[in-house]
């Protein structure tokens, strides 16, 4: 029985497959890639502040994704079990059918839990403002099933509402079509 393990996670560009409108599988382009910059900065920020590793490997697995290896001895020392508990912790969207979809339920909380406000905050920026993100980059929300699943649970207004603006602003872009998105939650909100 060995006494050390690496601990290594494991991330695959074709687990983005269903943002991705770029390419799939384990094709990569520069706006793919941005994927991997906010999977790495999340984890790196929540093996850090969450479990106190310091000690990271990470590289291009030379097919789909990277690994990062924690090479902590205390990550190495850990038993099969504490390593599921920290994968378990890390998971907030599991596989399968609409897995890029993550309902989050509060339990009756007021606030997100701290490590995944954390993590939005890491990828708002992906999200949002860079020129390869998901917005402007991939341009979710005119390719695809992404804004009717977005529309889906809002009211017949606020759905009436954005058709209008795509329909008033045909060349809208995702990034357009969030902003209006955004101001539907404001006015909620109030």
């Amino acid at each position: 029985k060995p006494l050390e393990r690496e601990l290594v996670f494991d991330i695959d560009m074709d687990d983005y497959d269903e943002i991705r409108t770029c390419c799939t599988g384990a094709k990569l382009c520069e706006k793919c890639w941005t994927f991997m910059k906010a999977a790495v900065k999340t984890l790196r920020r929540a093996l850090t502040e969450d479990f106190g590793f310091k000690q990271f490997f990470f590289v291009y697995s030379g097919r789909r994704g990277m690994h990062c290896w924690v090479c902590d001895k205390a990550a190495r020392m850990l038993s099969n079990e504490h390593r599921a508990a920290v994968a378990d912790y890390l998971t907030l969207v599991a596989g399968g059918v609409n897995k890029a979809r993550a309902e989050l339920r509060l339990q009756g909380c007021e606030e997100l839990h701290p490590s995944i406000a954390a993590a939005h905050r890491i990828c708002e920026h992906y999200f949002k403002d860079d020129a390869n993100g998901v917005l402007q980059g991939q341009d979710i929300l005119r390719k695809g099933p992404h804004l009717a699943n977005i529309l889906d649970p809002m009211t017949k207004t606020e759905q009436d509402t954005i058709s209008k603006f795509i329909k008033d602003y045909p060349n809208a872009t995702s990034r357009d079509i969030w902003i209006q998105l955004e101001r539907l939650r404001d006015e909620r909100e109030r």
